[in-house]
C-alpha cells in the first residue's frame, strides 16, 4: 500500500514544475458584489486556468484603503 506522500506525488498536479505567486492587495468591485459572488467568479477564473487558490478572503472597510 501506497503512503500519502506517495499518492499525491502521483496526481496529475505534482508532476508538472510549478511555483507560486503571492499578492497582498485589494480589489475594488461594486457595492453590491457580495463576497459569495466575487469568490465564484474568481475561483471560475483561477480554475480555467488550471491554478489554484489557497488563502483567506474577507469584507474590508473601503475607508481603510482611501
Amino acid at each position: 500500500m501506497k503512503s500519502s506522500d506517495e499518492l499525491s506525488n502521483t496526481t496529475p498536479e505534482k508532476d508538472k514544475q510549478t511555483k507560486c505567486i503571492r499578492i497582498d492587495g485589494v480589489i475594488e468591485v461594486q457595492e453590491d458584489l457580495s463576497l459569495d459572488e466575487f469568490l465564484n467568479s474568481f475561483i471560475a477564473f483561477i480554475e480555467s486556468h488550471g491554478w489554484y487558490f489557497g488563502g483567506k478572503t474577507s469584507d474590508e472597510p473601503e475607508d481603510e484603503y482611501e
